[in-house]
C-alpha cells in the first residue's frame, strides 16, 4: 500500500468485536486509509484481517505508533492504559473507544453524531463514551435541543458483548447447551448464567442513598456530552 495518499491508521485490538467493527466502518465509509496497521494481543498471534481486498497480518507486542496519523483504541478498558501512554509518547493522535479514559477531567468526551466542538477534536487524546452513555446521549440530545430536559430517569440494559468476544462466546455456549437440554457450562466471564436472563449488577455505593460507581459515571458522561447539569437517575 502507498503510505502518503491517505492516513496511516492503527487499530489496537483489531481482532476483537469492537476492532473488527471499526475496520469494517473504515472500509464502508471509504475513510482515506493509506496504511492500516492491525494490532492485537499475543492471543491473536498468526491471525489476519481483511481490508479492501487485502489480507493483513495482525501485529502483536509493543508495536511502535510513531508516524501514525490516528490510533483507534479498541481493547478492553482494563488493558488500555499502556497503549494510551504509548500513543501520547509517540505523538500519535488517539481515539479511545475502550472507555478507559472516560471520566478523566483532562480528556474530552466526544460523540461524532453530536457534532462536538472542533477544539475538542484537536486534542491528542479523546475518548468515546462507553456504550450505555453513548446510546443515552443520542436519545437525550435531540430532546434537550428541542424541548429541554428537567430530569432523566432510566434503566441501562447491557449486552454480553460489552466484555468483548469472550462474553459473546460464553453466551453462545450457554444457548447451545440449553437448546440441547444440557447443563450450561460454568462461565469464567460472568458470575452467573446469562442466557435468556437479565442479571442485575449490584454494587455498594459510597453513599447508601446515592448512585453506585457505574451509575455515577454514566451521569457524569451524559452531563459532559449534553453540556447540561440535568439531574439523572440511572439504574443498571
Amino acid at each position: 500500500m502507498p503510505t502518503r495518499r491517505g492516513r496511516r491508521v492503527a487499530v489496537i485490538g483489531a481482532t476483537g468485536t469492537l476492532g473488527s467493527d471499526v475496520i469494517a466502518v473504515l472500509e464502508e465509509r471509504a475513510f482515506p486509509v493509506a496504511e492500516l496497521v492491525p494490532v492485537a494481543t499475543d492471543a491473536s498471534l498468526g491471525e489476519e484481517v481483511d481490508f479492501r481486498g487485502e489480507t493483513l497480518p495482525v501485529l502483536t507486542g509493543d508495536v511502535p505508533l510513531r508516524g501514525m496519523d490516528v490510533a483507534f483504541l479498541c481493547l478492553p478498558a482494563d488493558s488500555a492504559a499502556p497503549w494510551v501512554k504509548r500513543a501520547l509518547e509517540a505523538e500519535a493522535p488517539c481515539l479511545d473507544l475502550s472507555g478507559a479514559m472516560a471520566g478523566v477531567a483532562e480528556v474530552p468526551v466526544v460523540a461524532a453524531d453530536l457534532a462536538p466542538p472542533p477544539e475538542r477534536l484537536r486534542r491528542p487524546l479523546v475518548v468515546s463514551p462507553p456504550g450505555p452513555a453513548l446510546a443515552w446521549a443520542l436519545v437525550l440530545a435531540p430532546l434537550e435541543r428541542h424541548f429541554g430536559l428537567a430530569r432523566v430517569h432510566g434503566t441501562s440494559l447491557e449486552s454480553a458483548s460489552g466484555v468483548g468476544r469472550a462474553g459473546v462466546r460464553a453466551l453462545e455456549a450457554e444457548v447451545v447447551a440449553l437448546f440441547n437440554q444440557d447443563e450450561p457450562p460454568e462461565s469464567t466471564v460472568f458470575p452467573s448464567p446469562v442466557a435468556f436472563d437479565c442479571v442485575p449488577e449490584l454494587e455498594q455505593p459510597d453513599d447508601p442513598f446515592g448512585p453506585g460507581r457505574a451509575e455515577a459515571q454514566l451521569a457524569a458522561l451524559l452531563h459532559a456530552l449534553l453540556e447540561t447539569p440535568v439531574p439523572i437517575a440511572a439504574t443498571r
